[in-house]
């Protein structure tokens, strides 16, 4: 969206510490039994409409800064590219159908094809974070060969 200088920002609705994970998240994250990650729910805009929706855990301890940061001042992951390098990690691109829950975060109809991007980053053998984003209709992924 900045490449193409449509005025950016984000909101983080939801932000939880966890130290109990459903079974793909704890799975996702190689967690162990008691280990702290913090759960960040949040939404991007693009000239005011929603452009991407985030589904993020961040491994508190591959991370411990992340406890202190306001992700309402800066996004999970411009934060994590700043300060968080790492050494490798996995990246899976999906089409998806919109639930009720993507239609109503991403203003679009219910069973509208949606883009999903989920990535695993590692660091040290650990993983740093695991993400799920969900772009709106539309969006397009380019790249150069």
């Amino acid at each position: 969206m900045r490449s193409r200088r449509h005025p950016f920002r984000h909101q983080a609705p939801e932000l939880f510490l966890r130290a109990r994970h459903g079974f793909a998240a704890r799975a996702r994250l190689q967690a162990k039994p008691g280990e702290e990650h913090l759960h960040l729910v949040a939404l991007h805009l693009g000239d005011d409409a929603p452009y991407v929706y985030e589904d993020r855990w961040i491994n508190l301890a591959a991370v411990p800064k992340a406890r202190k940061i306001d992700f309402t001042e800066i996004s999970a992951n411009e934060w994590l590219v700043r300060n968080v390098p790492f050494e490798g990690g996995d990246i899976a691109f999906s089409a998806i159908v919109a639930g009720k829950r993507d239609a109503t975060i991403l203003r679009c109809a219910q069973g509208d094809g949606l883009m999903a991007i989920d990535r695993i980053t590692r660091r040290s053998g650990q993983v740093v974070t695991a993400v799920r984003q969900i772009f709106k209709p539309g969006y397009q992924l380019q790249a150069q060969l």
